[in-house]
Formats: C-alpha cells, structure tokens, sequence
C-alpha cells in the first residue's frame, strides 16, 4: 500500500511540473487541491460537479399587505390627480370657486376672476321726437331713428349683473312741414326735410331678473332692464326750398354732436348657444350743430324697438 501511495504522489508532482512548464509567463499560479495539502504551480481550476439553484421565489403577499414602494432618494414624486366626476367641470386654476353652478349643478365654463364676457348684436328703430322751441323742433316731422350696433357685457360672477360697453351706428330722418320761414345766407326758405348719420360710443349697466345672463341652452325666458350714457359724432344735411323759387332746391351739410342717455328692457330666450332678444328702448338725445346758423341745437325722444342675439 505504501508502494501505491509513494507512486500516486509522484504522477501528480509530475502532472503539476507539466503545467508549470507550458505556463506562459507573467500568469500567476493557481493553487490545485490535493489530497493531504496543496500544491501551488497550475493556472487551471480543478473540475468539479456544481450545482445550480434556481433563484428564491418570495412568498406571494395578500392583497391586505401591500404597501407602495418607498422611492429612491433624489428621484422625483409624482402626484396621480383624482380621476374627474362626470358631468363636472373642474375648478379654474388660480380662480375663485364657481359662483353660481350652471345646469345640472355644474360650472360654467372657466370664469376668470370675476365672470365671462358676452357679445350681442343689435337692430333698433323707432319713432323720433323732436322736442323744443328752436327752428329745427319747431318744423320737423316725428323722425325715424335707425340703430345698427354691438354690445360687450363684462358680468360678474353671479351673472345678475354686467358693466356693458355699446358701439353703434346711427341714421336718423326727419321730415318737415314748413311751418316757418326761416332765412339762411340771407335768402328766405322752409324747411324741407333732415338727415343725419352718426358714429356711437356708450358705457352702461344691464341686470339680469331671473337667472345668470350668461347661461344659454334651456328655453326658460330671462328679462333684463339696462341703461347706458354716451356720445355720438356724425354729419347730417338739411334741404330747403327757397321761397322766390318754389321749384329750387337748397342744401346745407355740417357735423354735429350728441349726447344720450337710455333705459331699456328686453326678453331674452336662450336658443342652444344663442340667446334671441327683443324689447324696448327709451332714449332721450341732445344734437348742436350749425347745420342751420340758428337754431339747429334740440332736444329727442326716441322710442325704439329691440331686436338681436347673443353669443
């Protein structure tokens, strides 16, 4: 036995020495295993059986038990908002609550600071009145007065009520009946007729009786009562007939100025995203001018019916 040892001992120093000889230089050994010690002068790692395990599953968690992960250091969070209720609309950013809820109990619409702004377009006609005791009152006719223009409504945030801002386009015409004799550039004529056109600009308030004026899509009636102040410029000619010529024709143009001031109610029915008004207008005018060389300042009254839509 101890023969067989003596030589197992000698094949291995021999197969290490083998090893050692075909090592290329600069490897650093390896140590080999062996029975009773170690022998240092291999590069290659003895064989051997291995094993592989597969990886630990984790235990499934109960749904009771599951926590959110804790996030890395530094990374950044971010906030899932809640998912929306339907048929509400959402807060404005930045803005007030919602002061008055629209149908259905929502918002209407992104309000701003204080409320939305509404646009309407205008037709107004009716009958003029000249009123006084100067030349023009004196022999004009009961007029007609024509109103062609457009509203911006800045309402608060009820609705109730809005700051209202109106420019428009007017055309008035008056007939005369010739009543006195007037002189103009020293030649005595009667007035035939009058006609002006003018440019407008108003400032006034509109309030609303029975719910917001900005809330459209229902068939329910609202009624508003307004007034407004303002001014307007234009040009306007008188046409006479000169006495020592009864088919002559004489003709005199100038501008002239004016300043209003009317009330007005109307009924308004919303109409899908229209809303349809009408109603009456009370405006009371006072026109200077040197149209005629006297007596061309006087006062109106004008009664005007309201037709229009807003939007």
């Amino acid at each position: 036995m101890r023969t067989i040892r003596y030589w197992l001992i000698g094949a291995t120093l021999l197969a290490g020495a083998a090893k050692v000889a075909g090592q290329a230089p600069g490897e650093p050994p390896i140590a080999v295993a062996l029975p009773g010690g170690t022998v240092v002068g291999t590069n290659q790692p003895p064989l051997g059986s291995v094993s592989v395990l597969p990886p630990e599953t984790p235990p499934l968690a109960s749904p009771n038990s599951l926590t959110s992960p804790t996030p890395a250091a530094g990374a950044p969070i971010v906030t899932i908002p809640p998912a929306a209720t339907p048929g509400v609309l959402p807060p404005v950013p930045g803005g007030p609550p919602c002061a008055t809820p629209g149908l259905n109990g929502n918002c209407c619409g992104p309000i701003g600071a204080h409320g939305p702004v509404g646009q309407e377009v205008y037709l107004r006609i009716g009958p003029s009145f000249p009123v006084g005791d100067s030349n023009f009152p004196r022999n004009l006719n009961t007029g007609i007065a024509t109103q062609l223009g457009g509203r911006s409504q800045y309402f608060n945030a009820a609705g109730d009520a809005a700051w209202a801002i109106d420019a428009h386009l007017t055309y008035t015409y008056n007939n005369a009946g010739g009543r006195d004799i007037i002189t103009f550039r020293t030649e005595p004529v009667i007035i035939r007729d009058l006609h002006r056109w003018a440019v407008g600009l108003g400032v006034g308030r509109d309030m609303f009786l029975v719910a917001p004026g900005f809330v459209a899509g229902t068939w329910d009636a609202n009624f508003r009562l307004g007034w407004d102040v303002g001014a307007r410029l234009g040009s306007g000619h008188v046409d006479m007939t000169p006495l020592l010529e009864p088919d002559g024709y004489r003709r005199h143009q100038d501008t002239f100025g004016q300043t209003f001031v009317g009330v007005m109610g109307t009924m308004e029915i919303p109409v899908g995203g229209y809303t349809a008004l009408g109603g009456l207008r009370i405006e009371w005018d006072y026109t200077w001018s040197q149209i005629l060389p006297k007596g061309s300042n006087f006062n109106e009254v004008n009664v005007l019916a309201v037709m229009g839509v807003r939007y």
